[in-house]
């Protein structure tokens, strides 16, 4: 006869097995009803679904893909862990993207922010309520935009610039001009370029800095007015850094020593060796980084993949 305890315990242990082997069967056979999707490098998996495909990352077996060359949100919708890579973390892989990296944070923590430096963005049209950077944010001005949407660019690369997590220089004041790039026409940005210039007139502590995402355009209108401006501002003092100024984009693999410059390949836009372009050049991290979005105050999005112009 066995005692009541023991009985007890013998009862509990039998249903912990059953239920164990309950659990496992279902879990395999969720697992096998579930249809394995492929994803393309650099997918974008912004959002609850796949991007006019109307398929819902929740319902999908995501294991055997490479996660470490897409780009996605704080809004993307993850099937359980179960059915993700098992090296693949989002909020690890969202933290490795805000650092920018080269030693940056360390310079951060020795005092050097960008505090009391004041700079400019000349770019599409801006979220200006991110938390990232609206504390930072000193102005903002529209110049020949027409209810035009809100733009990823803008926020990436405000972010980038001085975001509080994401940021190189995370305390410059920014003062920042949106303009139709789109257009083709260098007609609005020479305006906000005049505009910037005029602002150091009649202020002591001026604008030295001017970052715009566009190259000079042969084919674009209002070419040489815009090249005069130019060098109307660098005679003035301000440098105006555009796209095609001699920088080039670089970027590490996921989870590389971003401090380490050995890490630093070619980015993967230019599907080359880093080795190939290094004389002459300013290489400039763009690959693997976190930055603000523009569909929400504490919403961020990861790219493997680099813009052009950040």
């Amino acid at each position: 006869m066995i005692p009541l305890r023991e009985g007890i315990l013998k009862k509990n242990n039998d249903l912990f097995h059953l239920l164990f082997a309950f659990f496992s069967v279902g879990l395999l056979i969720s697992c096998s009803d579930r249809d394995k999707i492929s994803l393309a490098p650099f997918a974008d998996l912004r959002g609850s679904s796949l991007e006019c495909e109307n398929i819902f990352l929740t319902d999908k077996d995501l294991q055997g893909n490479d996660l470490s060359k897409i780009t996605f949100d704080t809004n993307t919708q993850w099937p359980s862990r179960w059915y993700l890579p098992g090296n693949f973390s989002p909020k690890k892989v969202l933290a490795y993207g805000m650092d920018p990296g080269l030693n940056i944070r360390r310079l951060h923590r020795r005092g050097i922010t960008g505090a009391g430096v004041k700079v400019a963005i000349i770019d599409q049209q801006l979220f200006t309520e991110h938390e990232e950077y609206q504390e930072q944010l000193s102005s903002y001005r529209e110049v020949g935009l027409e209810g035009q949407r809100l733009s990823t660019h803008g926020s990436a690369v405000a972010s980038i610039l001085c975001g509080k997590r994401c940021g190189v220089a995370p305390e410059v004041e920014l003062f920042y001009w949106a303009t139709p790039s789109w257009k083709r026409d260098y007609k609005y940005a020479t305006i906000a370029l005049e505009e910037i210039i005029a602002y150091n007139r009649g202020h002591e502590d001026k604008i030295l800095l001017v970052s715009i995402s566009q190259s000079l355009h042969q084919g674009h209108e209002n070419l040489s007015q815009w090249q005069d401006k130019i060098r109307e501002a660098t005679e003035q003092g301000i440098h105006v850094q555009y796209v095609g100024r001699n920088t080039i984009g670089v970027g590490t693999r996921n989870f590389d020593n971003k401090n380490s410059f050995s890490s630093y390949r070619m980015a993967y836009r230019y599907n080359r060796k880093y080795d190939s372009l290094i004389h002459g050049f300013l290489m400039v991290p763009v690959d693997n980084r976190t930055y603000a979005s523009p569909e929400g105050v504490s919403v961020y999005t990861f790219a493997s993949k680099g813009g052009w112009s950040w």
